[in-house]
């Protein structure tokens, strides 16, 4: 309180911006660190699968039809598996979308809602700590709804990816049929999954 006394109104409402902008670069810095972690991780998944499919192909081929039959259902065991823990991933990073979508959206309703208060009490001599308030609320709603937007970009990039991979990864399992129905004769069933 003494500081705030010695500095006065208009310095005591720079140094809580000041504060705010501080909090506000930790909370951008922590999400930053937090994506790149995520992407890391994925990054590191994605090449454990990418080199178990590598030993699928560079397997001797078989010879008998028996060999073919177990060539064929290792690949389809491994690939429907990948391809399944794919879907998962996809599911929850969707839904991890569609989450940031709201949260964007709520903030956005609720920043148009103290803007929209703010320009009703401007007339009203509103007193410095009601308006640095309604100031803080703003400004900590404009950083939600970038971090909320910055987020879903990142998903959205994390979707995408997933999909390539998906569809390599079928288009993988696809040539392995073909291939063995072409040297078997005999033809898988669809699997719908």
């Amino acid at each position: 309180m003494r500081v705030e006394d010695a500095l006065g109104e208009e310095l005591t409402l720079s140094l809580e911006e000041g504060r705010m902008l501080v909090r506000n670069r930790a909370s951008d810095m922590e999400l930053a660190a937090d994506t790149v972690r995520d992407n890391a991780g994925q990054v590191a998944r994605r090449r454990k699968r990418d080199k178990e499919l590598e030993a699928l192909d560079k397997r001797d081929l078989p010879q008998s039809p028996e060999e073919w039959k177990t060539w064929i259902e290792g690949i389809l065991q491994k690939v429907d598996k990948q391809l399944a823990q794919l879907d998962r991933e996809y599911q929850s990073l969707g839904k991890r979308a569609e989450g940031l979508n709201r949260a964007y959206l709520q903030a956005s309703d609720q920043f148009v809602n103290v803007r929209a208060n703010m320009v009703l009490m401007r007339g009203q001599h509103m007193g410095p700590a009601a308006w640095m308030v309604m100031k803080q609320q703003m400004v900590d709603l404009s950083d939600q709804m970038a971090s909320c937007e910055m987020e879903f970009n990142t998903v959205m990039d994390q979707l995408a990816h997933l999909a390539d991979v998906a569809t390599n990864l079928a288009n993988q399992r696809a040539h392995a049929i073909e291939r063995y129905e072409q040297e078997t004769g005999e033809t898988i069933p669809k699997n719908p999954d």
